[in-house]
């Protein structure tokens, strides 16, 4: 559950990777590999990904759906803290928003790796998700 959802946060930062059935040519996917590695281990990628898997932790196993800002997590977490690990709907909304600035801040500082996976293929951006899991 823990990397589904980190997966679908990712997939829906980047809004639809597989649009380019194509995907990028081998240079390029080679010069975004590159890229790729140097970003999931940057300092800003790695507390994104740890604020995530808290997060996730506390979540419970219950299922978000539409969820894309902090007022979409308002109205989730104020109907669901019942049944999350959250001692409070503050805790709640307070590492989430953390969440999502972190995502912000690496969405900015790697915009051209962001920009790359927007046009990949599937294979190709299933190629780095299972290279990034074999690094970790």
């Amino acid at each position: 559950m823990k990397k589904i959802f980190f997966i679908c946060l990712f997939i829906s930062a980047i809004n639809s990777f597989a649009q380019n059935h194509n995907g990028l040519s081998e240079t390029e996917f080679k010069k975004l590999k590159k890229l790729y590695i140097e970003m999931t281990n940057s300092d800003s990628y790695r507390a994104m990904k740890a604020q995530s898997k808290l997060i996730v932790g506390k979540i419970n196993g219950e299922k978000l759906s539409n969820i894309e800002t902090n007022e979409d997590f308002n109205k989730w977490i104020t109907q669901n803290i019942s049944k999350t690990k959250f001692s409070s709907i503050e805790e709640g909304n307070s590492m989430f928003k953390l969440m999502m600035e972190l995502t912000e801040k690496t969405l900015n500082e790697f915009k051209e790796v962001y920009e790359k996976l927007k046009r990949t293929s599937q294979k190709q951006m299933l190629e780095l998700l299972e290279d990034e899991r074999s690094r970790e």
